[in-house]
């Protein structure tokens, strides 16, 4: 499956304008070398691995800030090479 083109983290900013944790989450994910794509109505973050598979699904406008912001830490904190500890 092909991708499209990663957004950047001024796009981020304006994506996720209302949501300050989400908006922090994607840009450490953007940080760690994720790649935050759009899909039909909802953006995918792909892992930076060798392994294509590993991906999550982010809302444009996720029903709890928080909540969403927590769930792609843990995400970004499974990453099997663990791309934030390369830097």
């Amino acid at each position: 499956m092909a991708r499209s083109t990663p957004i950047t983290k001024a796009e981020a900013s304006h994506i996720w304008k209302g949501y300050k944790e989400t908006k922090a989450a994607i840009w450490a994910l953007i940080d760690a070398g994720w790649d935050v794509v759009p899909e039909s109505k909802h953006y995918r973050a792909w892992c930076p691995c060798e392994d294509d598979s590993r991906s999550t699904q982010v809302s444009c406008t996720p029903q709890n800030d928080g909540n969403l912001a927590r769930r792609l830490a843990k995400v970004r904190s499974r990453c099997p090479n663990r791309h934030e500890l390369i830097r």
